[in-house]
């Protein structure tokens, strides 16, 4: 009986405060650093979506470009190539616009040369919000147009002024993303192949 009433002291496994301490600061450096590489990912997604509408809407312009240079080749053949396209200087840019919702475009000068935000709108954009459903977005559009004349090899008779064969087109999208300007452009070279 003495036997179990001494007092037994028997060793059993188990973590020590210190060792519970490092361990929970360990997992929570690794949860920390896990949170902080999906909030990248998330950054970085959004950044490539923005820039892919951006590319798309650049691209739309250089197409909208072709269309008014195709349209004066087939519609009205004694108007110069570059008809509706010449005005699109550096110092007043152009915006490609939608007019009453018709896919097809037109182009014209900005207004007091600062091109307006786009608006998007059963997902196509545009400058004019054509219904009450017209989301404001924070892209802008701007085009020049700078056409190309080439050097001529021989002398030319007096009075002749050779014609621009090529335009160099370029579109540019600038929008702000959380506090931050950003742009694209892109270029082309447009030849008056009549």
């Amino acid at each position: 009986m003495r036997k179990y009433l001494q007092k037994i002291t028997i060793q059993q496994p188990g973590f020590t405060v210190l060792e519970t301490l490092f361990a929970l600061v360990i997992f929570s450096i690794a949860l920390v650093t896990l949170m902080t590489i999906a909030g990248r990912g998330i950054s970085s997604t959004s950044s490539s979506y923005q820039r892919m509408i951006a590319n798309y809407l650049n691209q739309e312009s250089i197409e909208a470009v072709r269309y008014v240079r195709d349209n004066n080749f087939i519609t009205t053949p004694t108007v110069s190539w570059l008809a509706g396209l010449n005005t699109c200087t550096r110092t007043a840019p152009c915006e490609v616009i939608f007019l009453n919702g018709i896919r097809t475009p037109s182009i014209v000068n900005c207004p007091n040369s600062r091109c307006s935000f786009l608006y998007v709108d059963d997902g196509m954009y545009n400058t004019i919000p054509g219904s009450g459903n017209a989301v404001k977005t924070e892209y802008i559009r701007s085009i020049v147009v700078e056409p190309i004349t080439p050097v001529p090899t021989t002398p030319l008779p007096i009075g002749v002024t050779p014609q621009p064969t090529e335009a160099l087109v370029t579109s540019t999208i600038t929008w702000t993303s959380k506090g931050i300007n950003h742009r694209l452009d892109n270029q082309t070279v447009l030849h008056g192949w009549r």
